[in-house]
């Protein structure tokens, strides 16, 4: 939206337009196993709404999720590969979540701006907004406040910590992982969504900051909610029974963090969690915000 905003893009503008190896590579599998041409090129609306038709991770081929994991490929280079991975479907006719989408928007930023996407965070998001502990790349000074993940047994015994390992800490990654790449503290994540709260100065225009809230998925997906430009957004009453409230948007991260804002309520709210038993923290997190308000 930024740079949409300095006129750099447009939100109907083609992936090819920007990134020329997505150029005729666009092929659809269809169910009987056969590919056909896809009808019309991705656009940056379909890559923000999770409508493009891309995957949501990469295929068993590439390495499936341990690809994201060993993080040895620059941006540039996974997107490359991502182009020329068979749609799941036509573009623009479905809602799925898409991680190599968002990737693909990242890779975008790259282009435009002549930074890479980390770089470009730093000093156009972090640096304005005094996000002063997040990253992408953490130093070794970061290792010892990086919270350690943790998984639940079967059995319902006691958590389990992970081992400290290459996808925690990135040792000489080189992949920024647009998709769910970040470390960030509870204080700086509730410094970007208070920015939405007070209309997206210094990042986005008031009426960037409103076209980004906008439904745009075109359909309503399952518990009330529709995507904006990569927010999610309760859309009806449906999506209200966790008590937030019509218009409220916000978005999920890796391992149950989770953060929104509601605007009717004047309320920030930032939960960061590292694995266990997510969707019910989440769940009782969210109630909980909201049933303490007066």
């Amino acid at each position: 939206m930024m740079l949409a905003e300095e006129g750099r893009l447009a939100l109907t503008d083609a992936v090819e337009q920007h990134l020329p190896e997505f150029r005729g590579a666009q092929w659809v599998q269809e169910a009987d196993g056969r590919q056909v041409k896809a009808a019309r090129p991705i656009t940056l609306r379909d890559l923000l709404t999770h409508s493009s038709g891309l995957p949501e991770l990469p295929p068993a081929g590439m390495g499936g999720g341990q690809f994201c994991q060993r993080m040895d490929k620059t941006l540039a280079d996974a997107v490359t590969l991502y182009s020329q991975l068979p749609l799941l479907f036509q573009p623009g006719t479905r809602v799925q979540y898409s991680n190599l989408g968002i990737a693909t928007l990242g890779r975008i930023v790259e282009v435009l701006s002549g930074q890479p996407y980390e770089r470009f965070l730093a000093d156009r998001i972090f640096a304005p907004l005094g996000m002063k502990d997040s990253f992408v790349f953490p130093t070794e000074a970061h290792f010892a406040r990086i919270a350690r993940l943790y998984t639940l047994p079967p059995d319902g015994g006691a958590g389990k910590l992970t081992e400290p390992s290459f996808d925690v800490y990135r040792k000489a990654a080189r992949y920024s992982m647009p998709e769910g790449g970040l470390y960030a503290t509870a204080a700086d994540m509730a410094a970007f969504y208070e920015c939405f709260l007070r209309g997206g100065a210094p990042l986005v225009s008031r009426v960037g900051h409103d076209t980004m809230l906008a439904i745009h998925s075109g359909n309503t997906m399952r518990g009330g909610t529709g995507w904006g430009l990569a927010w999610s957004v309760v859309q009806n009453n449906a999506g209200t029974l966790d008590l937030r409230s019509p218009g409220a948007y916000g978005h999920a991260g890796a391992f149950g963090t989770f953060g929104w804002v509601d605007p009717k309520r004047d309320l920030v709210a930032v939960l960061m969690i590292q694995g266990g038993a997510q969707d019910e923290i989440r769940a009782a997190f969210i109630e909980m915000v909201n049933a303490a308000l007066e």
